[in-house]
């Protein structure tokens, strides 16, 4: 899925934790389709920015969204 949409639980195509869309279409430089998503790592906020094309749509677990 390319056109993300806030809120969406995504993860990267390589791995890692569930991500949460926070914004879409962001201006990052030369990176296109620039998304920033958060994400929670031992009750601390993180959040980054990435290509659209390196994320996936994530099953949620029950009780994580």
């Amino acid at each position: 899925m390319a056109g993300w949409q806030v809120g969406d639980v995504v993860k990267l195509k390589s791995g890692g934790p569930l991500m949460t869309v926070e914004k879409v279409n962001i201006d990052a430089g030369n990176m296109a389709n620039a998304t920033r998503c958060v994400w929670f790592h031992n009750g601390e906020r993180r959040d980054a920015v990435f290509p659209a094309a390196s994320l996936e749509q994530a099953t949620s677990r029950p009780g994580i969204a």
